[in-house]
């Protein structure tokens, strides 16, 4: 198969179905300004689609989600975040919780309880294996994840699957979690995460891109844009930031939407 797509940015779960997905939408952009092969995938809509957008916006929104970190908890096993016993000593906590929180609101602690979500989380993991699957027969050269909005987990479960079917592709997280020390605690954590980008560091972004695509090696080097950890630790300061919207590019996310059956406005401020 020809590659026809250089970088892939992909959105995971719970990234929320209306909102903008600000890493994406800017990184996509500032790849097909630099005349970059650039496209998004959005597995966030898919998993909307599965299981319902009322339930997905729930579980993206609801301070109770955000709460129990029920989000982050479905898509742990995949990159095996916990071990078994402490999933199901967790997924009973949450299930007796969400049974609460009917009873609560409701008034019928029954309405809301048949929602499983032991099943659930293996919708998660298939939805994870599935979209791994799709993006390597796309042969992307570098997949980039956000990872902010509830989708840490997500992100990091499908870039080690990516990485097990292909390790030539260049995996990378950028977003508001790879911050501070954040960044190389990921590196150590994440074995088959090769990059780690701050919010605002589209413009190291590129650099580093560019030299992989180049020549296979996004060693950093004297003249390269600074502002990300890479898997030799080598911390650097932060790049241009997206902060005035110079990159942004909205029109795959609408696409995609509209293709779920998600409602959109017509319009935006930002060029897309």
């Amino acid at each position: 198969m020809k590659r026809t797509t250089e970088i892939l940015l992909v959105s995971m779960p719970f990234a929320p179905l209306e909102q903008s997905h600000v890493t994406e939408t800017a990184l996509l952009g500032a790849a097909r300004t630099r005349g970059i092969r650039a496209e998004a995938l959005y597995a966030s809509l898919r998993l909307g689609e599965k299981i319902g957008t009322a339930f997905y916006r729930f579980l993206s929104e609801d301070w109770w989600s955000r709460d129990t970190l029920v989000g982050e908890w479905l898509f742990s096993r995949p990159a095996e975040l916990s071990t078994e016993e402490e999933h199901g000593v967790y997924g009973m906590r949450i299930q007796e919780e969400y049974r609460r929180l009917a009873r609560e609101r409701i008034g019928d602690s029954n309405l809301l309880s048949s929602v499983d979500f032991g099943e659930l989380r293996t919708v998660c993991m298939q939805l994870v294996r599935d979209e791994a699957e799709k993006i390597v027969r796309f042969q992307p050269r570098i997949v980039c994840c956000g990872s902010s909005f509830c989708r840490r987990a997500a992100s990091v479960a499908v870039l080690q699957i990516i990485k097990s079917l292909d390790p030539s592709i260049a995996t990378m997280i950028a977003g508001a979690e790879g911050e501070d020390q954040m960044d190389a605690a990921d590196l150590r954590r994440y074995p088959w995460v090769d990059y780690v980008f701050p919010e605002h560091a589209e413009e190291t972004f590129l650099a580093i891109c560019g030299l992989v695509l180049n020549d296979g090696t996004g060693s950093i080097r004297p003249g390269v844009p600074l502002g990300v950890t890479q898997c030799t630790n080598r911390r650097c300061a932060l790049g241009e930031g997206y902060a005035f919207c110079k990159y942004f590019s909205h029109k795959d996310r609408f696409g995609a939407m509209s293709e779920a059956g998600i409602s959109t406005f017509t319009g935006s401020r930002h060029p897309a």
